[in-house]
């Protein structure tokens, strides 16, 4: 899915990614990232809801149940043997359009964009579960594909977890220590707490921000000591640094020393 548009990231505030060694301290930049793909992360934003065309041959009303084939809705009635989904809001298409948090799918068709919840499990819109709207609970892949998504949490591998949904980067609390903008028209700011949080380790990035590893994995190039505003602030035995793409104000810098 393509970028939304210029609009940075929130919490975006260093560019720089070859520091000075700090005085009486070896400290080493671990992550190259190129000019050409900080321009791209730069414009970076979520996409809140993943729509999925259909066709409608009639019109579907809020509270209207559907059954769907080869990507053709039918209303029918709710406690039809096919009924699939419910229609909890049928909203104007555009692109900053939010359905409700507890939306399992989101289908666009003629213009309206239906917010679906399935009538049975699994609901992929529940908090953690991989699907619907990104909110408070849910966990999401590394924003370098820039197609971020939502990762069903128990599955591991995900890049961070969402702690709420804010309007100014400023409203973001710990222990949240990024922040990402959302195409959306209310609470545009999505808190993170990233897996990559101090004692763990993690690996070389060529784009965007690198994901957590195991501490013995062979890709492991630092294990994380903190989060400070600039290299200057790094602890003691830091032995290299990483430039949070994505950090809060005060969490731009992350420590790293030897993996083992």
């Amino acid at each position: 899915m393509a970028p939304a548009g210029p609009a940075p990231p929130a919490g975006q505030v260093q560019r720089s990614h070859h520091r000075q060694p700090n005085p009486g301290r070896q400290v080493a930049s671990l992550l190259g990232v190129s000019a050409l793909a900080v321009a791209v992360l730069l414009g970076f934003v979520f996409v809140r809801v993943h729509r999925r065309p259909a066709v409608a041959p009639t019109r579907v009303a809020a509270g209207d149940c559907v059954a769907a084939s080869t990507g053709e809705l039918r209303v029918v009635d709710c406690a039809a043997p096919d009924a699939s989904a419910r229609a909890a809001s049928v909203l104007a298409d555009r692109p900053d359009t939010e359905c409700p948090a507890d939306t399992d799918s989101a289908v666009a068709t003629g213009g309206a964009l239906l917010c679906l919840v399935n009538l049975r499990a699994p609901h992929p819109g529940a908090p953690g579960q991989g699907g619907g709207v990104i909110r408070a609970g849910d966990c999401v892949a590394n924003p370098a594909t820039l197609r971020t998504e939502e990762l069903v949490c128990a599955r591991g591998g995900y890049y961070a977890t969402v702690l709420a949904r804010v309007d100014r980067t400023a409203q973001c609390r710990p222990p949240a220590s990024e922040a990402l903008s959302l195409r959306a028209a209310s609470h545009p700011v999505a808190c993170l707490r990233p897996r990559a949080e101090a004692g763990s380790c993690i690996a070389r990035a060529t784009v965007g921000p690198p994901d957590a590893v195991p501490c013995t994995d062979r890709r492991a190039v630092g294990k994380v000591l903190a989060r400070v505003a600039t290299a200057g602030r790094c602890p003691m035995h830091t032995t290299g640094t990483v430039d949070a793409l994505f950090g809060l104000p005060g969490r731009q810098v992350i420590c790293l020393t030897r993996p083992h």
